[in-house]
């Protein structure tokens, strides 16, 4: 169909005409109409202006719109430029079109389009529906930039676009959408939905960049399926994408389709993924599959993710699809990875299973992750038992380098499984294995609080590479009830751990870097250096399980130290098994039971225990710091009690060997010095009196 007003060219030295539309109220183009500039010639299409008070376009699955096109391969003429503008509602409907486009050797030309409200709405239509600069098949030029304000609302939905593409050896254009408030929603289609520039499949040129802003800190709402993306499916690179705006949000509501933003490297291609830089002055929201991401699937690299907001919120709820932050070097790809950088001015939580992260499954690295945040919740899990993460991995089909991990808040949580990792699970050869970089976690807070979490603090290697090591530094608080911070290699070396605190409390917890295999691997380091250490069911261990290896060596300054019922096993050859719930079983040791066990060194101002206690072969030490329990005197000493020594008083602790048989020694409680007296109580209440 060829009705509307439209100006054409088959002469090889003539122009085809421009064309200028002004309407003072409502114009409508429904059902093949056209407005177009086509040159089918060698010569150039003329450019293309509308103007009017509201635009309605309608395909009605037919070749409707405004156009200024080139339709002759071999020819040099260049399709015009497109400028349409409504003052108030335009809207673009069920195949419906706003584009420049070449078949030529020329370029496309730029698109612009500016009005009050503009709807997108592909209604199911199987033609494209929105507003686009295009390199088509045959050509060998570059697409053109697209230019889209609105001042009031943009809404795109069910498989509506805005575009810049390439199909051929040229690039595509960059694409800049301004409006006050943005509605990307895929609502089911079976096409894509949202704002792209690609370069498609048989390009090979790169993808322009990609920027869209919610003017006036307006918002941006991204859900099922809808994506603001640049992508790569060529032997070019994707570009950049930048969003801002005042709050966002992006809800996969479960789909299938990537949901988010995004700049990927597709399978096939041999690109680069770009980078991602989002910016919300109020609320980002991911929820249920939504995602930030930056990914490659092919021979090249991911790109770096930036994020930042007032607040910040990733909740996986029950999405089988990752929600979160993300750059990955998936299977199949020979790139690396890119960093991941979020930064939250207020409150940042990760709850059912919501991650930050950077991963390779690739020859290629990881990448970095850091996050600051002034209050920071890591909590749960999802339905597949994956934790609510910050986390670098390498994975078993990777060439098993990771990234580090830094996190900064000045409140950290971390409970019911969440979880700060460096998981490594590769297996490679051991001249590969010897000349990767173990990675570091480090993890600074004034408070951190560790709750019914395992691992929550880890890195741990499955294969044969060593472990990382973490660092953590909480000038007030380091709080373990019940958790773990732990390093664990399988035929790896084990990773250090080094740890500062004001107050460092275990409550049925445990800090410990082990090697769990029988073939090879050293134990890691730990050193501890606190104002107070409180042990109540703690056990620090550096061990290994490695034939002929050595443990790790334990080194802890404290300027008190109180164990619960005052037991405490140090040193020895044989590990003990951690027994959280068990009252009184606090353990610190380096055990290698084949091989070489580390040294235990514990030293504190007012109690030194270092030289008389560390390598007693795992018995129990028996000292009361004062006859009575509550004694506060400046004559104290250590008294050796239990069997063979002074008799039990009425207010000393029974063992659990007492109580149980397992055979024990009691000692009562250990009463030492500015222990703060705010602490809450679990299974014991320590003295705290000052020597």
């Amino acid at each position: 169909m060829n009705d509307g007003i439209i100006s054409s060219n088959t002469i090889t030295t003539g122009n085809a005409s421009s064309i200028e539309v002004a309407v003072t109220g409502n114009l409508s183009i429904v059902n093949g109409g056209k407005i177009s500039s086509t040159s089918f010639s060698g010569a150039n299409a003329g450019p293309v202006k509308v103007r009017a008070g509201n635009i309605s376009i309608d395909g009605q699955n037919h070749d409707t719109g405004i156009f200024s096109k080139t339709r002759a391969p071999a020819s040099s003429g260049n399709p015009g430029s497109v400028e349409v503008a409504a003052s108030r509602n335009l809207s673009i409907v069920n195949g419906g079109r706003i584009a420049s486009d070449t078949a030529s050797i020329a370029d496309a030309n730029t698109v612009k389009v500016s009005a009050g409200s503009i709807t997108i709405d592909g209604q199911g239509s199987d033609y494209t529906t929105g507003i686009f600069s295009i390199a088509n098949y045959g050509s060998f030029g570059n697409s053109g930039s697209v230019e889209v304000t609105a001042s009031e609302n943009l809404s795109i939905v069910n498989g509506g676009k805005i575009s810049s593409a390439t199909i051929t050896k040229g690039n595509a254009g960059t694409v800049k959408v301004n409006a006050g408030s943005i509605t990307i929603d895929r609502q089911g289609s079976d096409y894509t939905t949202g704002i792209f520039s690609d370069a498609n499949p048989g390009s090979t040129g790169n993808a322009g960049s990609v920027d869209v802003t919610a003017i006036g800190n307006g918002s941006i709402t991204i859900s099922d399926g809808g994506r603001i993306s640049s992508g790569t499916f060529s032997a070019g690179d994707a570009g950049t994408v930048k969003v801002s705006a005042g709050n966002i949000a992006i809800d996969g509501k479960g789909s299938s389709f990537l949901t988010g933003i995004s700049s990927q490297a597709a399978p096939g291609s041999s690109g680069n993924a770009g980078s991602v830089d989002v910016n919300a002055v109020g609320n980002l929201s991911l929820v249920n599959g939504g995602v930030i991401d930056s990914s490659t699937f092919s021979s090249g690299s991911a790109g770096s993710i930036k994020v930042s907001a007032g607040n910040i919120a990733i909740d996986g709820k029950g999405s089988s699809f990752l929600t979160g932050i993300s750059s990955q070097a998936a299977p199949g790809s020979s790139g690396n990875a890119g960093s991941v950088d979020v930064t939250a001015a207020g409150n940042l939580s990760l709850i059912n299973g919501g991650a930050i992260d950077s991963s390779t499954s690739s020859f290629g690295t990881a990448g970095s992750v850091t996050v600051h945040s002034n209050s920071l919740r890591l909590d749960g899990r999802d339905e597949n038992g994956n934790s609510s993460q910050i986390s670098a991995t390498a994975t078993a089909e990777s060439s098993g380098q990771t990234g580090s991990v830094t996190v900064t808040a000045n409140d950290l949580t971390l409970s019911n499984g969440g979880q700060i990792s460096i998981e490594n699970n590769a297996n490679v050869e051991g001249s590969v294995a010897s000349a990767l970089t173990p990675t570091l976690i480090t993890v600074t807070a004034p408070r951190i609080t560790l709750l019914n979490s395992p691992h929550a603090i880890t890195t741990e290697s499955t294969g044969n590479v060593a472990a990382g090591s973490i660092k953590i530094t909480a000038s007030d608080t380091l709080q373990l009830d019940p958790s773990g911070i732990t390093t664990t290699a399988f035929e790896g070396n084990g990773g250090a751990i080094d740890i500062t605190a004001g107050l460092l409390r275990l409550d049925h917890s445990q800090i410990t870097t082990s090697v769990t295999s029988r073939e090879n691997g050293n134990g890691g380091n730990i050193r501890i250096t606190a104002d107070s250490l409180i042990l109540n069911t703690g056990f620090i261990q550096a061990n290994t399980a490695a034939a002929n290896a050595s443990g790790g060596d334990v080194s802890i300054t404290t300027q008190n130290l109180v164990a619960s019922g005052n037991t405490l096993f140090l040193g020895g050859s044989t590990p003990h098994t951690f027994q959280p719930g068990v009252f009184g079983i606090n353990v610190i040791q380096a055990a290698a039971p084949t091989g070489i066990s580390g040294t235990v060194q514990i030293s504190t101002p007012k109690l030194d225990v270092t030289t008389s206690l560390v390598g007693l072969d795992t018995r129990l030490i028996n000292a009361q710091v004062a006859r009575r329990l509550c004694e506060n005197t400046r004559g104290s000493s250590l008294v050796p009690v239990g069997r063979g020594g002074l008799p039990l008083g009425g207010a000393d602790f029974l063992s659990p060997g007492q109580i149980s048989g397992i055979g024990f020694v009691t000692s009562p409680s250990v009463s030492l010095p500015t222990v703060r007296a705010s602490l809450r109580t679990n299974a014991f209440t320590p003295c705290l009196a000052a020597l």
